[in-house]
């Protein structure tokens, strides 16, 4: 009774608020486990978000974008407002638009995150795993936002990408000799506080940007006065905006400081008065949240979220986890109802022992003190002593019969009541001390040595639960990345590439020299946003939630970390890859007009070509300017090689010119080195991506001619100012010679160096105890002993009872056999009612024997009843304790498990002995891909074959002309098909070898939807994603006003009387009344003209319009479907080539579905979802063993024991109390008498 135990308390139809009542007790190790372990998180949360109100403003309506439209935009000086205004808020309404839908996407993938979950987590745990959770994905939506921006900016000012707004460059029109040609000049910028004047080619412009006073508006041509006064004038600063290069850099430097002044807004009124002419009411619109100072490009990072609420409803997580009980452990002594069963019990047997052993050993006590000279018997002798002993015993000898038959009859009672004890006895005895069961050890608080040494012992059925479930990977995991050594060597430092900006500008256009510097500065930016990339990305990873539950063996750990590893390593790059894969596809198709780094003044803009008219009417010179596609001229032939808008691979070696000769010739065979190593394609970025590092290398040979070159004429460099690369093939995995493009692929990474410990990992989970199962006996020694003698008692009473009416039964039954004279019910129901178990002795001697028969026959009746009472009174509390019981089941094939779930259901529980397996082991996933990207017009073949009777450059064909778009459109085709492919297969990839955990065997229903789920999301996730980036490169490019030299989007012309000496402004085209600079996707039906102009042939689904992009994504593919239509192509281009129709039969979209829809599912026509084998699943988890939990309430054997134990005690006490009311001289020993001799003259048995 004093003894402490560890007993498992257990509660059954548990509830929310019961559960909130006992967990505050027993938190420590209470355990509920869940009926479902998976749960979705739209179930139980919710997930309010608060945007900066600028999203929400009259500040991005249309109404007040379009009152900032002007079509002068172009002619206003540089840093003046009113030039870059109606991108500004463009830009800003369309980033509230796109971030919302982002962030909706993330609504949805935390919704359908699934939370595993075994046993039901308390609150706090709940809210720190959740909090976690959401927290990874929003930050992972961040940065993948921020990437793609860095990269979009990097490209355009890489490029120098030249923008409508003439921001960045100007052109000027200059009459050289008899015909005008247009020059380029990088755009002025007047810095007030310095009195510095500031170019786009040298440096950084970063300046507020200010309004200029219209009284001062100014000449648009070139001024003879000062440049200074020129530039300057009165201004009106406007707080928070600030001017850039370019308009994007402009929007990502600004704040919303303005828009929170009363003044500041007045002034956008004052400049802008189309705003009075739109229900724009200034005091409420004034932003009212706090003034942050914060830019723009902050905000973005943020997702212009200013608040997020995460709203948990515990009530219904745990409604979902339906816990079917709930238990714990509770260290105490045994309890008042369990001691006084104990005491009852064992009082009866004892009382029934004592008085049996007593009066024995008192007889042997004296035997032994006056025993007598002669005690030397034999053993043989003794044996038959105590034969004859037993042969005479007769615990039922009565004065009431004392006949010879009636003594047989009681020694056949006595050996028939002998036997069933001693076999009562023995059975209880076995059963005792054999009975086994599973019980639960815990071990409290192991150190990672204890732990290592239960895992070697048993580890089929150790459970460590984690104290903390939720753990960052930065508890235990640390990468260092190594970057290649170009990266922070002096070819990407600040001074190196100013160098190159300087005395880059001395030599010929052409020289490589000439554009070093850009090279070098988008290596550096390169080399910043890869580190950047790199950075963010395992900061994020070390961020995100390790959820666990249990402690994993090492094996497992390390498998599922170097899988999460492995899965880190290659999504990282292949979503950098394709973020320069898809930028370098749009530069391809759009031929954005750059500004090549030249002599000032030294040639003409070869991109940009001026025809003159004189009107002879008034004598007046016209000029029209016209684009001129990018060219690679072969500089020793003088001639054009290549046209970079039909064929995106043209390329040339760079060339090293003499600087001591170029100005006296300018080809000549001996006067060039050719460069293997650097090569000159169409966009500085490509230049570079194509080239090899091989020049920086100390020991090449290209490395010692660049260093020669330096050595100009009037002026010394000394090299050794810098430090050139040293290759060491054990440190780098990168050959000298690997591609540029392939280093920037890898993210520039030579090695990443990952550490994991799994020491730490256990330390940060901290399991407060392990428990594991073992069966053992469930009594000792001791406890059998005191079981036995409490059992002794009743067994004792209950056989003395029950054999004489037995034997009386069997004689009863012989008797029926022999004579057929059954007894009558009457006297079976009398011989009930006369029951007596009391003798007349056992009352007064001075009372008659009828009397005492009387009294006899009531005192049994009274007997009975307060033995049931007490009996049941005492049986009661323990029958109705519930125990959990746990039935297991080791081994267990597939075969078995199937008729275990049949039998058990879902409380049937398979612990998996490998809680993580790939992906591929038991599901296939195969997409079909659209019929369009596996056809000939898709491919680079068919391209160049159908337009090769085309004019290379396009320029016989009119601008509206779709022979000017073909070969883009088709590029376009092309790059957008294998972006799906490599996006689908890095999806597919990514997704077979991901992990697929589970610490419980999930039933056939639950797998199918686990993985459904699992897919759904991640393909919705990869669509948008890439939409998502195709949408910010088309916004983006659109608000900077970047100028395709199709000719498409923008035009120069020349509004003034002067035409010597100005600058151009831009003029937006416009198609079926849509102008480019106001809508990206303007576009019109695209036509086929014929030789006279005048007749257009109309091809069915495919467009024209800004820019090849944006037409080809408004166009269908209804013409690829159509013989005529392709006949039609066939005819105008000049073609033998063979056209087959795509087949209509095939076909899960509509074929007038555009191809911005198309390339929005990444071409995917539907997914094979092959076969979920759920078998191979179950192979893969190879459960250990598999267990049916359930709540018993009582064990048969365990209650005909109690019983036993109890009626031994409980007679004793009934009939001590009934003869102490009964008779005042009642002694203790008459009790004891009455159960060791005959009770009652009643119990007889009649002969026949």
């Amino acid at each position: 009774m004093v003894e402490i135990r560890s007993h498992r308390i257990v509660i059954s139809d548990i509830t929310d608020m019961i559960f909130d009542k006992i967990h505050f007790k027993d938190k420590e190790n209470l355990s509920c486990p869940c009926s479902n372990t998976i749960i979705s998180y739209k179930k139980f949360i919710s997930n309010e978000i608060k945007y900066h109100p600028i999203c929400s403003s009259k500040f991005i309506s249309q109404q007040w974008i379009d009152a900032l439209y002007s079509t002068n935009a172009s002619r206003y000086r540089a840093r003046d407002f009113r030039a870059i205004a109606h991108s500004q808020f463009k830009l800003l309404s369309d980033f509230c638009s796109l971030i919302k839908d982002m962030v909706s996407q993330t609504e949805i993938e935390i919704d359908n995150y699934e939370l595993i979950t075994i046993d039901l987590l308390l609150k706090d745990q709940l809210q720190s795993k959740v909090n976690n959770t959401i927290e990874s994905i929003k930050n992972s939506i961040s940065i993948r936002l921020m990437l793609y921006i860095d990269y979009i900016n990097t490209n355009t000012e890489s490029n120098n990408f030249i923008s409508s707004l003439n921001i960045n460059t100007k052109i000027l029109s200059k009459l050289e000799g008899n015909h005008y040609v247009a020059k380029k000049h990088a755009a002025i910028y007047y810095k007030f506080e310095k009195y510095e004047i500031l170019a786009c080619a040298n440096v950084n412009v970063f300046l507020p940007s200010v309004f200029y006073s219209t009284e001062n508006f100014p000449n648009l041509t070139v001024p003879n006065s000062n440049l200074v006064n020129y530039l300057s004038g009165n201004i009106s600063i406007i707080t928070g905006f600030i001017t850039t290069c370019t308009s994007f850099g402009s929007f990502l430097s600004s704040t919303f400081d303005c828009l929170h002044n009363k003044e500041c807004i007045e002034l956008l009124i004052k400049y802008f008065p189309s705003i009075t002419q739109t229900n724009f009411n200034l005091t409420n619109s004034i932003l009212s949240s706090k003034q942050q100072n914060l830019s723009l490009y902050n905000h973005l990072k943020n997702l212009f979220i200013d608040h997020r609420s995460i709203k948990i409803n515990y009530s219904e997580y745990f409604h979902q986890c339906k816990p079917s009980f709930c238990s714990y452990m509770r260290n105490d002594q045994k309890n008042i109802y369990y001691a006084l069963t104990v005491l009852v019990s064992l009082y009866g047997g004892l009382t029934i022992i004592l008085h049996f052993i007593t009066p024995y050993l008192i007889s042997m006590l004296f035997k032994f003190k006056y025993q007598s000279t002669n005690t030397n018997m034999t053993i043989i002798e003794r044996l038959r002593k105590y034969g004859k002993l037993l042969q005479q015993l007769n615990f039922y000898q009565t004065s009431v019969d004392l006949t010879a038959n009636g003594i047989k009859q009681q020694k056949i009672m006595t050996r028939v009541y002998i036997i069933l004890l001693i076999g009562s006895f023995i059975i209880l005895l076995l059963f005792h001390s054999l009975y086994t069961e599973n019980i639960t050890m815990t071990v409290s608080n192991p150190s990672f040595d204890t732990y290592n040494n239960l895992e070697i012992s048993h580890k089929d059925t150790l459970k460590c639960s984690c104290s903390t479930m939720i753990i960052s990977y930065e508890k235990f995991l640390q990468l260092y990345p190594v970057m290649h050594q170009v990266c922070f060597s002096d070819f990407v430092d600040k001074n190196y590439i100013l160098f190159w900006k300087t005395y880059g500008k001395k030599f010929y256009s052409h020289d490589w020299r000439n554009r070093a510097s850009l090279q070098f500065q988008l290596l550096s930016d390169l080399c910043q946003l890869a580190n950047k990339t790199i950075k963010d990305a395992i900061s994020r990873l070390l961020m995100e939630p390790f959820a666990i539950s249990n402690v994993l063996i090492k094996a497992d750990f390390d498998a599922q970390l170097n899988e999460t590893l492995n899965q880190f390593f290659r999504s990282t790059m292949s979503s950098f890859r394709t973020l320069i894969n898809t930028i370098r596809l749009f530069n391809q198709v759009d031929q954005p007009y750059m500004e090549w780094t030249s002599f000032t003044d030294l040639l003409p803009d070869a991109n940009l070509i001026v025809n003159s008219w004189k009107n002879e009417i008034n004598n007046k010179t016209s000029l029209k300017f016209t684009f001129n596609l990018i060219e690679i001229v072969n500089l020793d032939l003088q001639l054009v090689d290549c046209i970079c808008a039909t064929n995106p691979h043209c390329e040339r070696s760079a060339y090293f010119y003499d600087p001591n000769l170029m100005l006296s010739i300018f080809f000549s065979d001996n006067l060039w080195y050719i460069s293997s190593v650097f090569v000159e394609r169409c966009s500085i970025i490509d230049s570079l991506l194509f080239s090899t590092l091989e020049c920086f290398y100390f020991d090449s040979e290209c490395f010692m001619i660049l260093s020669r070159s330096l050595y100009g004429p009037n002026e010394f460099y000394n090299m050794s100012n810098f430090q050139p690369l040293l290759y060491n093939s054990t440190i780098s995995r990168f050959p000298r010679d690997t591609l540029i493009k392939l280093l920037v692929e890898q993210l520039m990474i030579e090695q990443w160096n990952p550490f994991f410990s799994y020491e730490q990992f256990y330390q940060s989970c901290a399991p407060e105890y392990c428990t594991y199962s073992k069966r053992i006996r469930t009594k000792n020694a001791f406890q059998i002993i005191l079981t036995l003698i409490s059992i002794i008692g009743g067994l004792t009473v209950s056989l003395r009872i029950i054999s004489p009416y037995l034997v009386k039964a069997i004689v009863y039954l012989w008797t029926i056999i022999r004579k057929k004279q059954p007894r009558s019910l009457i006297k079976n129901v009398s011989i009930v009612i006369n029951l007596n178990i009391f003798s007349p002795r056992d009352f007064d001697g001075r009372i008659d024997r009828i009397t005492a028969k009387n009294l006899g026959q009531w005192s049994t009746r009274l007997y009975i009843i307060l033995f049931i009472i007490g009996l049941i009174i005492l049986t009661f509390y323990t029958i109705i304790r519930p125990e959990p019981q746990t039935k297991m089941f080791d081994k267990v094939s597939f075969d078995r498990y199937n008729h275990l779930i049949e039998k058990y259901g879902n409380e049937l529980k398979c612990y998996c002995s490998s809680i993580s397996s790939r992906h591929n082991e038991f599901v296939i996933l195969q997409p079909q891909i659209h019929q369009i990207c596996s056809s000939p017009f898709a491919s680079d073949e068919w391209r160049i074959n159908i337009t090769s009777s085309l004019v290379s450059d396009l320029s016989p064909y009119q601008r509206t002309d779709y022979r000017r778009y073909l070969s883009a459109h088709l590029q376009f085709l092309h790059g957008l098909c294998e972006l799906s492919r490599e996006l689908i297969e890095n999806f597919v990839h990514q997704f077979h070898t991901s992990l697929f955990i589970t610490t419980q065997l999930l039933s056939k229903i639950k797998f199918h939807q686990r993985l459904n789920s699992t897919i759904e999301q991640i393909k919705s996730k990869y669509s948008q994603t890439f939409a998502h980036l195709l949408l910010l490169i088309r916004k983006i490019n659109h608000a900077n006003g970047i100028i395709s030299t199709y000719g498409t989007n923008y035009e120069y012309i020349i509004p003034w009387d002067e035409l010597n000496m100005v600058y151009l402004p831009t003029q937006s085209i416009t198609y079926d009344n849509c102008s480019c600079d106001l809508d990206l996707n303007c576009t019109s039906q695209a036509n086929f003209f014929s030789k006279n102009s005048l007749e257009t042939i109309q091809i069915i689904g495919l467009k024209i319009g800004c820019t090849p992009s944006e037409s080809f994504l408004s166009s269908t593919i209804e013409c690829f479907y159509n013989e005529s239509c392709l006949n039609l192509i066939k005819k105008y281009l000049n073609t033998t080539e063979s056209f087959i129709p795509l087949s209509t039969i095939v076909n899960h979209f509509p074929m007038n579905t555009t191809i911005l829809e198309l390339i929005n599912n990444l071409f995917i026509e539907e997914w094979l979802t092959t076969t979920m084998n759920y078998s191979s699943y179950f192979e893969c988890c190879k459960p250990s063993f598999c267990s049916y939990t359930y709540i018993q309430h009582f064990n048969t054997l365990y209650i005909i024991t109690l019983i036993l134990a109890l009626q031994g005690g409980l007679t004793v006490l009934v009939l001590f109390s009934i003869y102490s009311t009964r008779h005042d001289k009642y002694q203790i020993v008459s009790i004891i008498n009455t159960t060791t001799e005959t009770t009652s003259s009643s119990i007889t048995i009649e002969s026949s």
